[in-house]
C-alpha cells in the first residue's frame, strides 16, 4: 500500500483492475489452476506462503500485487467452516481501518469465484516485507530500523480498537503478522475472522462440519505470544 495514494486514486486503481480481470477471465482461471497444481513450476509467480486453506503468489507484472487461491476441500488438511465470500468481504471492510502510521492491512482488488471450475481466488496488495515467522525461521531478517516497542505498541493499540468494534482475527500467529521494509506492522489472513459486536465466549469457539468444536485464542493473548517469540529471536540474534 503506498502511503501517498489517495482514496480516489485507489478507487480508480480497483476499478481498472476489476475491468482487467473481467476481460482476461479465462486466462485468470488458467493461471489460478496452474498455481494450485503441485507439479507446476512458475518462474513468473513467486510463492509467498501456504496454509491449510490457501496458497499465495506474487503477480509482479500486475501493478505489484498478489493472488490468494483457495485450495479445493479435498486438498485441505483440516475441514472447517471457511467461507470465501466472508473472507473477501471482511478484508475489504477492515482494510479501510488500517493506516500507514500504525497497522496496515492489504487492500483487496478483485475476486473470482467460479463454481464450474471449482476455483476461488482474489487479488490484493502485496506487502513489501516478510512475516515474523519467516524471520524467526531464518528466511529473512528484520529491517535495521526495527523497534520492537514501537512495532508492538502499534499492534496492541490497533487490536484493542479492532476488538472493541466487534472484529476478531482469531488466528494472529507469527505467520500472519508481517513487518515491511520500513519496520511497520501488517496483519494478513482473515479466513478465521468474524465480526460480532459484544464480547461473548462464543467468539472463540466454533463447531466444525464433523461435529467437533475448535477453540481460538484471543487476539490479545496471541499477540502476547508473538511478542515473546520476537523478544527471544532478538536475544538470540544479538548473542
Amino acid at each position: 500500500m503506498k502511503k501517498s495514494e489517495s482514496s480516489a486514486g485507489w478507487t480508480e486503481k480497483k476499478a481498472h483492475f476489476e475491468q482487467m480481470v473481467e476481460h482476461h477471465y479465462k486466462l485468470m482461471l488458467k493461471m489460478a489452476e496452474n498455481l494450485l497444481s503441485e507439479d507446476y513450476d512458475s518462474k513468473e509467480h513467486e510463492k509467498l506462503g501456504e496454509g491449510n486453506l490457501a496458497k499465495v503468489f506474487s503477480v509482479g507484472h500486475i501493478n505489484p500485487c498478489c493472488i490468494k487461491i483457495i485450495k479445493k476441500p479435498e486438498h485441505r488438511t483440516i475441514q472447517n467452516n471457511y467461507s470465501f465470500d466472508h473472507e473477501f468481504d471482511f478484508q475489504s471492510i477492515v482494510s479501510r481501518m488500517s493506516r500507514a502510521d500504525r497497522v496496515q492491512i492489504p487492500r483487496v482488488l478483485s475476486s473470482v469465484s467460479d463454481s464450474e471450475a471449482g476455483l476461488d481466488f482474489f487479488f490484493m496488495d502485496k506487502v513489501d516485507g516478510n512475516s515474523l515467522r519467516q524471520i524467526f525461521e531464518g528466511e529473512a531478517n528484520l529491517p535495521e530500523n526495527f523497534d520492537m516497542d514501537v512495532f508492538f505498541g502499534k499492534l496492541e493499540k490497533f487490536i484493542a480498537e479492532f476488538n472493541n468494534d466487534g472484529y476478531y482475527h482469531r488466528d494472529l500467529h507469527s505467520g500472519n503478522i508481517m513487518v515491511d521494509k520500513d519496520g511497520n506492522p501488517w496483519i494478513i489472513d482473515f479466513g478465521s475472522s468474524i465480526h460480532q459486536p459484544g464480547a461473548s465466549d462464543d467468539i472463540f469457539s466454533e463447531q466444525m462440519p464433523d461435529g467437533q468444536t475448535i477453540h481460538f485464542t484471543s487476539d490479545e493473548n496471541s499477540l502476547r505470544k508473538v511478542m515473546r517469540e520476537t523478544a527471544k529471536h532478538l536475544t538470540n540474534t544479538n548473542k
